[in-house]
């Protein structure tokens, strides 16, 4: 009798082993699955194909462009005029070419600094929002000497990212 009642005791404990394994199974089989889902809300996008595509960009480089052209004109008259009176020294001549040449340097330099930092304000500005409708945590950049030296294929937004920030430039968003 003594016998029946241990027996009972550990099959029944046996039981209570098998439901409370098979208990962490399924919960550690839940955490995975929902740490697996999390980690689809981290993705990342190719920062200089985003900067490259993004019509703000194309728009300002066609209006930079015209200016830069302009300036340069104006520095190649003078280098001509020089090459034309090259015998005949003109000190004011070969001043006012250095002079413009820098400005033109000068110009040049900082258009393109700060034009990028405006572009970059207004894509930061989009990615907020873009995060928010596609229910993404976290955003990561990478470019070329960045900290993201590998993303899978299936994390990378670019292109997805390039079209909402070009409808939201162009008013469609």
């Amino acid at each position: 009798m003594l016998k029946n009642i241990v027996i009972k005791i550990l099959f029944q404990s046996k039981i209570l082993l098998a439901i409370l394994l098979n208990t962490c199974a399924i919960l550690i089989i839940c955490y995975f699955l929902f740490f697996s889902q999390k980690s689809n809300s981290i993705v990342y996008i190719n920062s200089q194909k985003v900067f490259e595509k993004f019509n703000m960009t194309k728009e300002i480089k066609r209006t930079g462009e015209k200016d830069l052209q302009q300036r340069s004109k104006t520095v190649d008259s003078l280098y001509n005029l020089i090459q034309i009176s090259r015998n005949q020294t003109n000190d004011l001549l070969i001043k006012e070419f250095a002079s413009k040449k820098e400005d033109l340097e000068t110009f040049t330099n900082d258009f393109y600094r700060e034009q990028s930092l405006k572009i970059w304000a207004r894509i930061k500005d989009y990615s907020t929002k873009f995060s928010e409708d596609n229910k993404y945590e976290m955003v990561l950049g990478s470019q070329q000497g960045e900290n993201i030296i590998y993303g899978n294929g299936s994390r990378d937004v670019s292109d997805a990212f390039i079209i909402y920030i070009n409808e939201r430039y162009e008013g469609n968003r």
